[in-house]
């Protein structure tokens, strides 16, 4: 289950958040974790995700995994999980709290028939995963037509009160060869095909692992960077983050001592890093940033 808490990120009412990732880099599972918490922590909230790569089932798969411990391998394979019966009874007790409140759209992904179905769910969360493969007016235009559609949609859809979080492909950067990902080389102009997602974003924010080479470099835990490279109406804030993806679990890490050689500086938009006795102050007292009403907590290490 979730720990002590050491951070959060907002999901705003009437904000367009966009977060963006090379493919691998976990942003799906990021964005699941933070709607499943800020429903867990908020008995008001209601999410719609539309989802366009990744089933229902599977979206969940990977919660019971991050609630129980369990690998997800194991759950999605429906292996050795007779003695891991308790684990995975508290994680589908948690899931089963907030069922009620927790919606997937089905086919067809387009701008018409999510405007239904925000109708018919009412939401306070809107979460779109990924916003290039969205559909509207029949198909026909170019896609960066079609995307700057769907932008303008999710401003409209935004005035009305709800958080839209846009999840976004990333382009592939210049100096790697073969189609690869530089992670120093993402930025707000890295979300793919159109500059009117950059323009339209409230919050923008990249993942990319802290390493800087962009690959995925097999099991075990990851250190990753959430790039909080654009923000309109708030200080921007990045958070180091650890990604155990056997587990599909994200949790906050410390930020750094000293400079983060490749991330910029406090020039940049970047916070200053923390030094070791901060840090370790701020695992002792977990606390959450009062900012507004749909924080999503990370959970971090015990305190001492």
């Amino acid at each position: 289950m979730a720990n002590e808490p050491w951070g959060t990120l907002a999901l705003r009412p009437g904000e367009v958040t966009g977060i963006a990732a090379p493919p691998g880099n976990g942003k799906t599972g990021l964005v699941t974790q933070l709607v499943v918490d800020a429903l867990r922590l908020h008995p008001e909230a209601r999410c719609l995700v539309v989802n366009v790569e990744m089933t229902p089932e599977k979206l969940i798969e990977r919660q019971i995994s991050r609630l129980s411990g369990v690998p997800f391998a194991d759950i999605a394979a429906r292996s050795l999980l007779a003695a891991r019966g308790r684990p995975i009874e508290d994680a589908l007790a948690t899931l089963g709290a907030i069922g009620d409140r927790l919606f997937f759209m089905n086919e067809p992904y387009d701008l018409e028939t999510i405007a239904l179905a925000i109708q018919d769910v009412q939401p306070t969360i809107l979460v779109i995963d990924y916003v290039q493969r969205i559909e509207c007016c029949g198909g026909t235009l170019e896609a960066r037509i079609r995307l700057n559609n769907v932008m303008r949609e999710a401003r409209i859809i935004a005035s009305a009160g709800i958080a839209v979080v846009l999840v976004s492909a990333v382009g592939r950067t210049t100096s790697k060869r073969n189609g690869g990902y530089s992670s120093r080389e993402l930025g707000l102009g890295s979300f793919r095909e159109s500059s009117e997602i950059e323009y339209g974003l409230d919050d923008a924010y990249i993942l990319a692992d802290e390493e800087g080479s962009g690959e995925n470099h097999g099991p075990g835990p990851r250190v990753m960077v959430l790039q909080h490279v654009k923000s309109r109406n708030h200080a921007r804030t990045d958070l180091r983050l650890e990604f155990d993806g056997a587990v599909q679990q994200f949790r906050l890490l410390p930020d750094r001592p000293g400079n983060r050689d490749g991330w910029g500086s406090d020039a940049d938009g970047f916070v200053a890093p923390v030094d070791q006795a901060s840090a370790s102050a701020r695992s002792r007292r977990p606390a959450l940033l009062d900012i507004d009403p749909w924080s999503v907590d990370f959970p971090g290490n015990e305190p001492d």
